[in-house]
């Protein structure tokens, strides 16, 4: 992944409902990095899984499902 092209400057081009989740505890993309990504992302949603590092669906698997279930509920809602 480090190879990878950063492609930061792109972020600000989707135009879908987007929500970053992110383990409390992660590593390798702290919180800080979701929520600057976020800020690119307009409307974006940021929910922090706690007790969770970088696996936040293995290690959290409840935490996420409900937020995703919450996320997609909001939606579904906003299309009425």
């Amino acid at each position: 992944m480090r190879d990878r092209p950063d492609r930061t400057a792109e972020l600000s081009e989707i135009n879908v409902p987007v929500l970053n989740v992110v383990g409390e505890k992660d590593a390798i993309t702290p919180v800080e990095v979701m929520k600057a990504m976020g800020e690119k992302i307009a409307g974006s949603e940021l929910a922090v899984i706690l007790a969770s590092g970088h696996m936040t669906n293995m290690e959290q698997a409840t935490q996420v499902n409900t937020v995703i279930e919450h996320f997609l509920m909001g939606l579904a809602h906003r299309d009425r």
